[in-house]
């Protein structure tokens, strides 16, 4: 029984013994009964005795007034009510649920999974796990919970005029030109971009494959460092996409994350 219901069990009880005379408690039954019922709804239990609670605020609307024989009517009834009360188990909070046997054996193959050497990833081989390990990385478990070092942010797109050098900035652009050049005897791709508010060079070092892949593009989207010479913008070896009909772009435009070299 709950403190609150004990409490007037004992009032109840001692009432009775004393006759049914409104002596139990100073002030009068039908003033304590008032103040319980107060207290009692309060602590939202009505619920479990809604028998109970008629009863109770029947004898605070009228005890005072009720004939001895009405008032051991009364008090019988009340004390009936709490009995079953007494009697009921203390509700505890619910035990943690078990696990199943079949979710257990999921979650331990789950974990040997994780736990898997990196060479059972499709397109990892031996050669490339032995670079991963000198990451620290050589089970799936180690994999997923390697982070990036930092993040570069090639989400906010800017105009040509407001290329600011030394940052890592990205553009949408269109391509003018590309073409092979020889930069210290370097077979690299030059090539001229531009928008509405001007235009800018993009140099991919030792890599002259990318005149192929530039020329008939149309636009793209350019993100790499910007370094000026002779006071016009220039991109050194950045990433760069097509602008599908979408609009939509796989790294280019987002934010990057970087990890090590390896």
């Amino acid at each position: 029984m709950t403190p609150n219901l004990d409490k007037l069990e004992k009032v109840l009880k001692l009432e009775a013994q004393k006759g049914c005379l409104d002596t139990a408690v100073i002030g009068g039954l039908q003033r304590f009964l008032a103040n319980w019922l107060t207290e009692y709804i309060s602590a939202a239990q009505t619920g479990r005795a809604p028998v109970l609670t008629r009863h109770i605020k029947s004898g605070a609307a009228k005890y005072g007034v009720l004939t001895a024989e009405q008032r051991k009517t009364w008090l019988a009834k009340a004390l009936a009510l709490l009995k079953p009360l007494d009697d009921a188990p203390v509700q505890t909070r619910p035990a943690a649920a078990t696990k199943t046997k079949p979710e257990q054996d999921q979650i331990e193959a789950s974990s040997r999974q994780l736990d898997a050497e990196i060479t059972c990833i499709k397109g990892i081989s031996s050669a490339m796990a032995q670079k991963l390990a000198r990451l620290g990385i050589t089970t799936v478990r180690d994999m997923l919970f390697f982070f990036p070092h930092r993040h570069l942010d090639y989400s906010r797109l800017k105009t040509v005029s407001q290329l600011v050098e030394g940052r890592e900035e990205t553009v949408m652009a269109t391509v003018w030109e590309a073409r092979e050049v020889k930069i210290k005897n370097r077979r690299s791709t030059e090539a001229v971009l531009g928008d509405k508010t001007g235009n800018v060079r993009a140099v991919w070092f030792n890599n002259p494959y990318m005149v192929k892949q530039l020329v008939g593009t149309g636009q793209i989207i350019l993100s790499g460092r910007v370094r000026f010479f002779g006071g016009r913008p220039v991109f050194e070896s950045p990433d760069w996409e097509a602008v599908g009909d979408a609009g939509e772009t796989v790294h280019t435009g987002r934010l990057v994350p970087v990890y090590p070299l390896t």
